[in-house]
């Protein structure tokens, strides 16, 4: 299947407005109908990345374009397109999105038509405890100018409906931040123990001390939800979302793949010729501050300004950083790995 996506920059500025502030916008000199305001020439203000040429979407951006828009009368009681790819492969399941994998070999430009074609790979069946998986990978490639530019891979779980009776996932609110994790083994666990460094405090949508904060409430998650076209209930209807066994509503997965992929890109890191592989550990639920931040690679340390691992020789080769999103209760939700092509 193709699809084609004039690339305007309504898009990119109405998701500016929900995570960056205007940041992205403002520097770059973008408007809805592409003027510049007074005082809002590209460049001006606060350093908004490597990619930051004013007519560039960045990174992991393309993801409010492209979007497909079925019928009212082609959505399932969930809120989830019944008939169209990728559909279910059986009545009746539940969808999740488990993560993905983008490679970046060229910037898409704002203002300039742009192609994507999907193809989605026969479901996988699989037996866990949970009970019975099926597995579907969407490939994308997206191509401006008759040059490959991005080329993405997606990965959808379908699972049978809540049993009903057990405890929900999460819960509906939180307010209270639990201190981060901070060394390595703790972040992989999710929890911290002692001596952490609590980075409560920050401006929702702010950088924090080598990080990025995001308070997400009930309108985030209901704008984000209309940005990307996605009219899966679990996002914006309570009554859905418990139905489906969450204790709240659910933070969108994309949103935190985009999350991290801000954190690498404000902090000078350029995802072209690159590989973004993603994934979703934990179910995040509930409105609540998001807080992202850099984790230690395999060895324990952090990428240097080279952009390669400052570690030892059995550090993993071509690794330029690893990101992940903690919600309020410093469980870790979703992480992402940053690799050279």
């Amino acid at each position: 299947m193709t699809e084609v996506d004039r690339m305007g920059p309504e898009h990119l500025i109405a998701l500016d407005g929900l995570i960056g502030g205007g940041l992205v916008a403002a520097d770059r000199g973008l408007s809805a109908d592409s003027e510049p305001g007074p005082g809002r020439e590209p460049g001006a203000g606060r350093e908004p990345g490597p990619d930051a040429a004013p007519d560039v979407l960045p990174p992991l951006w393309h993801w409010t374009y492209f979007l497909p828009r079925p019928a009212q009368n082609e959505l399932g009681p969930d809120g989830h397109p019944s008939r169209r790819s990728p559909a279910p492969p059986a009545p009746g399941l539940r969808r999740m999105f488990a993560g993905g994998r983008v490679s970046s070999y060229e910037s898409l430009r704002i203002g300039r038509t742009a192609t994507v074609t999907s193809t989605v790979s026969d479901p996988v069946v699989k037996e866990s405890r949970a009970g019975t998986l099926w597995f579907v990978t969407q490939r994308l490639d997206y191509h401006q100018d008759d040059h490959l530019c991005v080329s993405e891979e997606k990965d959808i779980v379908y699972r049978g409906q809540h049993a009903g009776g057990g405890p929900l996932i999460g819960q509906r609110r939180a307010d209270a931040l639990a201190p981060l994790p901070v060394e390595a083994g703790e972040l992989e666990a999710g929890r911290m123990a002692a001596g952490a460094i609590d980075a409560g405090g920050i401006e929702a949508g702010g950088i924090a001390a080598g990080g990025i904060d995001l308070a997400v409430d009930e309108t985030l998650l209901f704008r984000f939800s209309a940005l990307t076209y996605n009219a899966h209930r679990i996002h914006y209807d309570l009554a859905w979302a418990e139905h489906e066994g969450y204790a709240g509503l659910v933070v969108h997965g994309p949103l935190q793949g985009i999350l991290m992929g801000e954190l690498l890109r404000r902090s000078g890191r350029s995802l072209l010729g690159h590989r973004f592989a993603y994934r979703l550990v934990a179910p995040c639920v509930g409105t609540q501050t998001l807080r992202v931040r850099e984790l230690p690679v395999e060895d324990g340390t952090t990428a240097g300004a080279s952009g390669r691992s400052t570690g030892a020789a059995g550090s993993s080769p071509g690794v330029v950083a690893r990101v992940g999103v903690f919600d309020a209760a410093a469980t870790l939700t979703a992480s992402a790995t940053l690799t050279t092509l």
